[in-house]
């Protein structure tokens, strides 16, 4: 049996990482900023808008609390035949969950947007698309 112990520089650095890592956006405690929130409503219009909701869950929380979490936010903001309805596909807000990631995404209304901005477990709601990656991307072999 091999044991490896990580010294207190090996834990050092890797919180630095993990720090470095995390984007001015995301190092926030507050939830989506009500401009973003406010473009997403736009975007939403009369129809509807997809979006990915992230989740204020700490960091080690367990797959069960993600989805006991994600059902609690999914039910309470969109409704809780929303929930009960995900898996057969009739629902009309195409809900994604995300198994190890505390987030999922949906299709809604500007109403239902302002009411998951509003709900005390959702960090933030981003729009769902393809972005670029933030940098220089990756570098072209010489």
């Amino acid at each position: 049996m091999i044991r490896c112990r990580l010294g207190p520089v090996a834990v050092t650095l890797g919180c630095l990482l993990v720090a470095a890592s995390v984007s001015p956006a995301s190092a926030g405690a507050g939830s989506s900023r009500p401009s973003d929130v406010s473009a997403l409503r736009a975007a939403a219009g009369e129809g509807r808008v997809r979006v990915i909701v992230e989740l204020r869950l700490g960091p080690n929380a367990s797959t069960r609390m993600i989805r006991a979490t994600q059902r609690s936010v999914v039910a309470g903001a969109l409704g809780a035949d929303v929930w009960a309805r995900r898996e057969s596909g009739s629902e009309p807000h195409s809900l994604s969950l995300m198994s190890i990631t505390p987030a999922f995404a949906a299709t809604v209304s500007a109403g239902e947007l302002d009411r998951l901005a509003a709900h005390p477990k959702v960090r933030r709601i981003n729009a769902d698309g393809l972005s670029r990656p933030m940098g220089g991307g990756l570098a072209r072999p010489q």
